[in-house]
């Protein structure tokens, strides 16, 4: 049994990495994802249809890296000819939309950061999450060892870091919840 210890210590470690691997990945995801057009013109439509009227010209400033889509961005707001829009590109990452009396910013990164937040909070990616598979394992392990006891365990896929590792995440793929 005492063999399973840097085992388990192993398992938890590599769930540790998937986690903070995973979190990284929808967080990437999720930044690239605020580089679409469709996205941006997402964020303003929700905007403007919460103010109770527009008068004046409607004012964006849009990040650089939009510059090479200004053509993309700029046909969408001539076919909403209602609005007299001005798009000024500056070096921020930030979206901000103003007219004479109303503002409006949006931060991609701050988005994402609020989105790791919830995930986080909400224990979609906790570590407690990757200690309650971790029991899992053990109960498994503790399991099987009675059961095997007899028989010879060098030939056991178990007595292998990579061959245990492997049996506890595909008991995670299981769903536990």
């Amino acid at each position: 049994m005492d063999n399973f210890i840097p085992l388990i210590s192993l398992l938890s470690s590599e769930l540790e990495k998937n986690r903070i691997n995973m979190i990284n990945d929808l967080k990437s995801i999720l930044l690239k994802s605020s580089e679409e057009v469709e996205v941006f013109i997402k964020i303003f439509e929700s905007w403007v249809t919460k103010l109770p009227s527009i008068s004046g010209p409607l004012n964006l400033y849009i990040p650089t890296s939009f510059k090479d889509k200004s053509i993309e961005v700029e046909s969408y707001f001539v076919d909403k000819s209602i609005w007299n829009v001005h798009i000024s590109y500056h070096d921020d990452k930030r979206f901000i939309f103003f007219t004479d009396q109303f503002i409006a910013e949006f931060s991609p990164q701050e988005f994402v950061d609020n989105c790791e937040q919830y995930l986080i909070s909400n224990h979609c990616f906790s570590p407690d999450k990757v200690n309650e598979i971790c029991e899992h394992a053990r109960h498994y392990l503790v399991e099987r060892m009675c059961e095997i006891d007899s028989l010879a365990m060098n030939n056991s896929d178990l007595t292998k870091p990579r061959g245990l590792i492997d049996h506890c995440l595909r008991f995670n793929d299981l769903n536990i919840t």
